[in-house]
């Protein structure tokens, strides 16, 4: 969760790039050429990419908030089973006492409780398993969107050699979009990792 949001905030903090390319854009070139046409590809990537990741990661339905449900109602699952299986352990050490009380029948129930609860919690594990695999794919989606970023600032490079008049302003913004993107990159590698490490202590 700290990962995603700093993804997030890594984002919202990078909007001002698309701006400042506009503006360079403004003074060095006609209306529609190529830096403005950059700066309105990359601001639209990485809004969209921030939307996204905001949503699916972050929003009440998200998958960390899923994951977080589940393992909250596993937790208290095995708690739960393992006070019935202590429950089925004094029932035996109190039969002697119990006179006309229905010993087989009780713990029946209590049995069949501890298997309803256990298979819960089995269930619970599988959906952390799940949303841990969705949230490593989100990643790899974002891995190949981050490729179309990386592509753009490939370009303002070009334009930046080909305006030296205007090329120092646009090398600054390129100085920019590779901290930041490396800064991104480092995030979704780090929350793949710790996506995948969810799903190994399930198994």
């Amino acid at each position: 969760m700290d990962e995603t949001q700093g993804l997030v905030k890594d984002f919202d903090a990078m909007h001002t790039i698309p701006h400042n390319l506009r503006v360079i854009a403004s003074r060095i070139e006609p209306s529609g050429g190529p830096v403005t046409v950059l700066s309105q590809n990359y601001g639209a990537m990485s809004r969209e990419m921030s939307d996204w990741f905001a949503a699916h990661v972050m929003g009440e339905n998200s998958n960390f908030n899923t994951i977080k449900l589940a393992v909250t109602n596993s937790l208290f699952i095995e708690g739960m089973a393992r006070i019935l299986i202590e429950c089925n352990a004094q029932l035996k050490t109190e039969k002697r006492g119990l006179g006309d009380v229905n010993l087989e029948a009780e713990r029946k129930i209590l049995n069949d409780l501890v298997a309803t609860e256990k298979e819960r919690g089995r269930k619970g594990v599988e959906e952390v398993d799940h949303e841990a695999d969705r949230i490593m794919r989100a990643c790899q989606v974002m891995h190949r969107q981050f490729l179309g970023l990386s592509s753009t600032r490939v370009l303002c490079k070009i334009e930046s050699a080909r305006l030296p008049e205007s090329g120092e302003t646009l090398s600054d913004i390129i100085d920019q979009l590779g901290v930041f993107q490396e800064r991104i990159s480092r995030r979704l590698e780090n929350i793949t990792k710790l996506s995948n490490e969810i799903r190994m202590m399930d198994h």
